[in-house]
């Protein structure tokens, strides 16, 4: 006997590599519109960032399976659902910083100064002239 080491070992085929693909984000993904509004790329390539969930996700292994799977997610189709309805409310207010915005100030300045100046009360001024 030469080996008794080789005796013992029992005759196991070599292990395979198993080959992974490896994704990473793909921009044209955010052209899409289905995921533009809430897609958006992350600092590692292997993920991707939901802002309307504020969280990150792995798109390494299923890439834009992994997408359209938290797409599909109880959370995110309630916020998606809930911004919908913010929009209207968004359409109702002047942007911030805008022209509308600015008169909509001077208005509300110039009308407490003339409450304050004559002395008469909030209420009584509320007939909204």
């Amino acid at each position: 006997m030469s080996d008794e080491g080789e005796a013992e070992t029992p005759n196991t085929p070599p292990k395979k590599k198993v080959k992974t693909r490896n994704c990473q984000f793909n921009k044209d993904w955010l052209e899409n519109p289905n995921y533009n509004k809430w897609l958006a790329n992350n600092k590692d390539v292997n993920m991707a960032r939901c802002t309307m969930c504020k969280i990150t996700f792995n798109v390494k292994y299923d890439g834009v399976k992994a997408v359209k799977s938290h797409s599909g997610t109880a959370r995110h189709l309630n916020l998606e659902k809930a911004s919908k309805m913010c929009d209207v409310m968004t359409k109702f207010f002047a942007p911030k910083d805008s022209k509308e915005s600015h008169l909509v100030t001077m208005a509300e300045i110039s009308k407490t100064f003339h409450c304050v100046k004559h002395g008469l009360s909030y209420l009584s001024t509320d007939c909204g002239k």
